[in-house]
C-alpha cells in the first residue's frame, strides 16, 4: 500500500484557490507534480536568464519588437549590407580580394602586404580607394552615408 501525501492545492494552484484546500494523494503521484514543478521553474529560469521570448505570433521581428529594436532600421540594414555585398562583386578580382581579406578575414595591413609581396602603404591606399568606389556607389544609389 503506498503512503499518502496531504497537498495544499492553493500552494500548488495560487491561480484558482484562494483559500486552503487540502487533498490527500499517493506518494507516486506527489513526486511526479513535484518533479515537473521542478521542470517547469528551471525553464523558466532559463527563459528569463537568457531573455527568450516565444510566442505563435507570425511575426518574425516580435522577439526584436519585445527587446526594443527598430524593426524598420533592421530591415534597411539588411538592404544596404546586400547591396555592399553586390557592389564588392563587381570590383576587380585584386580588390576583392583585399576588402575581403581585410574585413572578412580580418587580417592585418602587413599581413596582406606580406602575402601579396608589396608595401603596406599600397594596400593602405588600396583599400581606402576600394571604399571611396563603394561610398560613391551607395551615395549614387540613395544611401546616406554618414563618415
Amino acid at each position: 500500500m503506498s503512503t499518502k501525501v496531504r497537498v495544499n492545492l492553493r500552494e500548488m494552484y495560487p491561480k484558482y484557490y484562494n483559500q486552503d484546500c487540502f487533498v490527500e494523494v499517493d506518494q507516486d503521484v506527489y513526486e511526479t507534480m513535484n518533479k515537473y514543478d521542478h521542470i517547469d521553474a528551471a525553464y523558466k529560469r532559463k527563459v528569463d536568464y537568457h531573455k527568450g521570448y516565444f510566442s505563435l505570433d507570425r511575426s518574425p521581428f516580435l522577439e526584436l519588437e519585445k527587446e526594443g529594436f527598430d524593426v524598420n532600421e533592421n530591415l534597411l540594414l539588411k538592404e544596404l549590407i546586400s547591396f555592399i555585398k553586390l557592389t564588392i562583386k563587381d570590383l576587380p578580382v585584386k580588390e576583392k580580394e583585399r576588402i575581403l581579406k581585410k574585413y572578412v578575414q580580418c587580417k592585418t595591413l602587413e599581413s596582406i602586404a606580406i602575402e601579396e609581396n608589396c608595401s603596406m602603404p599600397a594596400v593602405y591606399y588600396s583599400i581606402k580607394i576600394i571604399l571611396e568606389k563603394i561610398k560613391e556607389v551607395l551615395i549614387k544609389n540613395g544611401y546616406d552615408i554618414n563618415d
